[in-house]
């Protein structure tokens, strides 16, 4: 497959990730699709070339439509081609992209994002999760229904085990077991980790006094330990999330979550993110769910 360029070989980004203006070296295309050109640097992280703002990451930059546009000249790119980063710009072949104009995409949740979210949401996205959610991920590590593939059994088994430390704030530990886990572009356990890192950070922005959550602390230093483990997309998922930065479709079901009223309005959040990948959207939904949930079960308890 290829992407058509016109013979005009220089283009502006429309829209660039924060961290993508620092990055410096070569890198190589590593694969070639029709919703995003995926280039690897050097750090071993992914740098998408996306059409859509709905796709958009920390790490990755959208061009204009006519970069796609095959009625004009073609310029083959593919696998292997080299990409030179320049901080303000990216060299592919003939092609350069200039990185310094246009928007930035911060990809961060700020409080103003989760004003609303209560105590009886997880709950309620739990249930549409279960009716409306893709089956094939880990969704059945909710409860309710069957446990199916080989990996979502063992995901139910890692869960089940987790350890929570200290009477204040606990720890929670062992969510590295899930790292790797799962089949797909990003293995489905990555997508639930980034998912719980969401729900932690919705509750980080916001007070007691407005949502009785009692939080629990991820351990991220044993996550970080063991990213080996997982492929290029998912390291780079969890990359991001450890910073608080989150894709684009996350960001926006954390907003539709708390700004919901109705369950047919969580319906459309549940929707919405699990039109992302094949399972990505709703195990990282099944992520922020299940933590939300067990910060509202903690608090219960008190």
């Amino acid at each position: 497959m290829t992407y058509g360029l016109t013979s005009e070989m220089h283009f502006k980004a429309e829209e660039t990730g924060i961290f993508v203006y620092p990055l410096k070296g070569t890198g190589e295309i590593l694969s070639v699709c029709s919703k995003a050109l995926n280039i690897l640097h050097p750090d071993q992280h992914l740098v998408p070339v996306v059409k859509a703002q709905s796709r958009m990451t920390s790490l990755s930059l959208s061009l204009p439509e006519r970069f796609s546009d095959s009625k004009n000249k073609k310029l083959s790119l593919r696998r292997g081609d080299k990409v030179h980063f320049y901080g303000s710009r990216m060299r592919i072949n003939d092609l350069e992209i200039d990185l310094a104009v246009g928007r930035v995409w911060r990809s961060a949740l700020l409080p103003k994002d989760v004003e609303g979210l209560s105590i009886a949401k997880p709950s309620l996205l739990k249930n549409t999760l279960l009716e409306e959610g893709k089956g094939s991920g880990f969704l059945g590590c909710l409860g309710a229904k069957a446990v199916g593939s080989i990996f979502e059994r063992k995901a139910s088994e890692i869960l089940d085990g987790l350890g929570k430390r200290g009477r204040g704030v606990q720890e929670l530990k062992g969510l590295s077991q899930l790292v790797g886990l799962g089949v797909g572009f990003t293995p489905s356990g990555d997508d639930f980790i980034a998912g719980a890192l969401i729900g932690e950070k919705m509750l980080e922005l916001i007070s007691n006094d407005q949502v009785r959550m009692s939080p629990l602390s991820i351990d991220k230093r044993e996550i970080r330990a063991v990213l080996k483990r997982t492929n290029h997309s998912g390291r780079t998922l969890l990359w991001q999330a450890f910073r608080g930065h989150f894709p684009y479709y996350m960001i926006e079901a954390a907003r539709g979550l708390a700004r919901a009223r109705e369950p047919d309005e969580v319906m459309g959040v549940v929707s919405n993110a699990s039109n992302h990948g094949e399972t990505s959207g709703t195990d990282a939904l099944v992520g922020m769910c299940w933590y939300l949930e067990a910060s509202a079960e903690r608090e219960r308890r008190a």
